[in-house]
């Protein structure tokens, strides 16, 4: 009986293990011609960390809490120019998630689907994001919305704003890329020449320093060199899930062969020995 048993169930962990090995070797770099699902599907982590851990909100209800406390103080001061706060748009102020999560259901990689996601005007504010405007509004605070979306995308991205009932949500308020732009120092330092910008937000390092086309290491020690900002005029929030700090990790290889890609990620961790 146990012989014939065996020799049933033998078929059948053959066909198990071969799935398993199957599955293995389909994004494994030793086969070659990896597809780009293998790369999106890594990034799960992060995604679900991003939608449903509290720790994320957390996170951002801290930023704009302390957001909060900066402004004040600033409203104690006197000021030759008026107040402003400058904050970036997505994963700052608006929640994309649900376009990497579509990104990973979809087996896609990068920004497919980026443009229909925009068009659509559904994302969300972040945790704490209308809150901390609301109060800058009611102290007449100028708000400005300073994000690297496209020009051709600027009305939907306004009517987003709008829908979701953002403080000073107006044409004159939004600061989005043209073509000639390189990252987003020039329109920093327009705003600079007439407001007093009292406090920076973002999720990225560019968002506070013209830290774009940087290597890792180069961004690393302008963070650094700009690290007593960070909690005073800088609130800085968590993205896991896509920035200039992949980039950075990659080289900015993002057209190489994704086998390169791959061995590039595992070249940047540290384990114990």
């Amino acid at each position: 009986y146990t012989m014939k048993l065996a020799a049933l169930c033998l078929p059948l962990f053959l066909s198990f293990a071969g799935f398993s090995a199957a599955a293995e070797n389909h994004c494994s770099p030793a086969v070659g011609n990896m597809p780009a699902s293998c790369l999106t599907e890594q990034y799960t982590m992060s995604v679900l960390w991003y939608q449903n851990a509290a720790e994320a909100r957390a996170a951002f209800y801290q930023g704009y809490q302390l957001g909060r406390l900066r402004l004040e103080q600033a409203l104690n001061k006197k000021s030759v120019k008026p107040l402003a706060v400058v904050l970036d748009l997505d994963e700052t102020v608006l929640d994309d998630s649900p376009h990497q999560a579509w990104l990973l259901k979809n087996q896609q990689f990068l920004l497919a689907g980026w443009d229909e996601w925009v068009e659509m005007a559904a994302a969300e504010p972040v945790p704490g994001a209308l809150d901390f405007l609301r109060f800058a509004d009611e102290h007449g605070v100028k708000i400005f919305y300073l994000s690297d979306r496209k020009q051709s995308q600027f009305d939907v991205t306004l009517s987003n704003l709008q829908r979701i009932n953002l403080p000073q949500a107006r044409r004159e308020n939004l600061l989005l890329k043209t073509p000639e732009m390189h990252g987003k120092q020039s329109r920093r330092d327009a705003l600079e020449s007439k407001y007093n910008v009292v406090l920076y937000f973002g999720d990225n390092l560019a968002d506070f320093i013209d830290s774009k086309g940087k290597t890792q290491e180069e961004r690393n020690s302008m963070m650094e060199a700009h690290r007593q900002e960070f909690g005073d005029r800088f609130i800085i929030f968590p993205n896991p899930m896509y920035g200039d700090w992949y980039g950075g990790v990659i080289g900015d290889k993002f057209n190489a062969d994704y086998n390169e890609i791959y061995k590039l990620r595992r070249s940047r961790l540290t384990s114990f020995k």
